[in-house]
């Protein structure tokens, strides 16, 4: 059984890495997007 400090550090963790994997999934979906946008513009120069 966890005590009580033990359990709110675990919590914490748990919030933080759910934090961290939003703020990865938000960066990877503009550098998608930020991405087709350049590979268009390359397409327009050639």
């Amino acid at each position: 059984m966890l005590s009580r400090w033990q359990f709110g550090v675990v919590v914490a963790l748990a919030l933080a890495t759910l934090a961290l994997t939003v703020a990865n999934m938000v960066l990877f979906s503009r550098n998608r997007a930020q991405q087709t946008q350049i590979n268009n513009r390359q397409l327009y120069i050639q």
